[in-house]
């Protein structure tokens, strides 16, 4: 059962405060030339420029610098000292619905209660918890709010059975993957998300490169690909990606890696993965992509025990890549953006579930599973 949480409308009200507060924050200091300095930073060198020469008369702080911290005071602080009103507003009602993060700051609990609230699939409290503590870590010991995504490497997949190139399956320019398909939401995402936690975002993506090294081939053969030239198409699609990316969302750092970057040597198989209950799901949904109008465009023609093996194989990988980030990016909170979401988070957390490990925390701002 999901958590009760405050008002939607009430907290996209306060939402939409903090957005015009954040957006007159930014022209008055741009109009000072300090966009991109820190408010809070600016706000406290103004009052103390304002202590020493009140109290103690400091004879090194001439007019022009007593009015300039004044007039600053008078433009930002009452923007700040709302903006900071709204958050605690937001912090204290999520606390009010869910007693475990009464211990928490209100930045922490307000930046955990947009996430819970744009989540199209409900969270229970255990999700919830692990959101709260993940945001408190990313905040408290990065001073920031990281994001992780997988994302789908763009390819055309009948190249592997045309003969002449089947290294060409592999695409080297970004053109319509998930984080571009998705990048109206994300955008709205990523500034309501900074302007709630009053911290930069980060986001990690990660291109699930390998996938058909890692379940395709070692099942139905390589169809004479060549690895040296695989990795070179995959080096340049990363770069293409990551300019699409930095491109379309300017305001946030971006991180991005391929699997093949961060995938360990030796990934040994669990053979008691939780996700395993859901192999007859998985068969189906790999049967629909394997159509010819669907991902795999009907190059591959797995009989029922290879297909079996397949996705077998694939449960491991999403395993161990879950393994792996939650090590590396323990801080991070996972925007989950493949179909079907409950079933791929799970396939993600089941190393972590098996090996009796906090899980990955993930909200789900996209539409439901079609």
């Amino acid at each position: 059962m999901g958590v009760q949480l405050p008002s939607p409308t009430l907290m996209q009200k306060e939402i939409s405060q903090i957005i015009n507060l954040q957006k007159q924050l930014e022209s008055s200091l741009r109009q000072r030339g300090q966009l991109g300095q820190n408010p809070n930073a600016l706000i406290l060198a103004a009052k103390e420029i304002m202590r020493r020469k009140i109290e103690i008369n400091d004879s090194s702080i001439d007019n022009t610098a007593f009015n300039q911290a004044g007039r600053l005071l008078r433009s930002i602080g009452y923007i700040v000292t709302e903006t900071d009103n709204l958050r605690n507003q937001i912090g204290q009602e999520f606390k009010n619905n869910f007693y475990e993060a009464k211990n928490y700051s209100d930045e922490v609990a307000a930046t955990s209660a947009y996430l819970v609230e744009i989540s199209t699939l409900s969270l229970d409290r255990n999700e919830v918890s692990n959101i709260i503590e993940t945001v408190s870590n990313s905040i408290n010991n990065d001073g920031k709010v990281s994001l992780f995504s997988f994302s789908c490497p763009e390819v055309d997949f009948p190249y592997l059975v045309r003969g002449d190139y089947p290294n060409d399956y592999i695409q080297t320019r970004a053109n319509k993957n998930t984080l571009s398909q998705n990048s109206q939401k994300n955008r709205q995402v990523f500034s309501q998300l900074e302007a709630v936690s009053g911290y930069p975002i980060e986001l990690i993506c990660i291109v699930g490169e390998l996938d058909e090294e890692s379940y395709i081939f070692p099942i139905l053969g390589d169809f004479n690909t060549n690895p040296y030239e695989l990795a070179q198409r995959r080096d340049q699609y990363r770069a293409d990606l990551y300019r699409q990316i930095t491109k379309t969302y300017p305001q946030i750092d971006v991180q991005l890696y391929g699997w093949s970057q961060l995938k360990p040597d030796n990934s040994s198989s669990n053979r008691f993965l939780p996700s395993y209950s859901y192999i007859d799901k998985e068969m189906s949904i790999m049967k629909m992509l394997m159509q010819p109008d669907k991902y795999y465009a009907g190059a591959l023609r797995p009989n029922p025990s290879q297909l079996q093996q397949i996705c077998q194989l694939k449960m491991d990988t999403y395993a161990t890549q879950g393994l792996v980030v939650k090590s590396m990016f323990p801080n991070a909170i996972g925007l989950q953006n493949e179909f079907p979401m409950r079933q791929r988070s799970l396939m993600l957390n089941a190393g972590l579930i098996a090996q009796n490990q906090d899980a990955i925390p993930f909200t789900y701002p996209y539409p439901l599973d079609p």
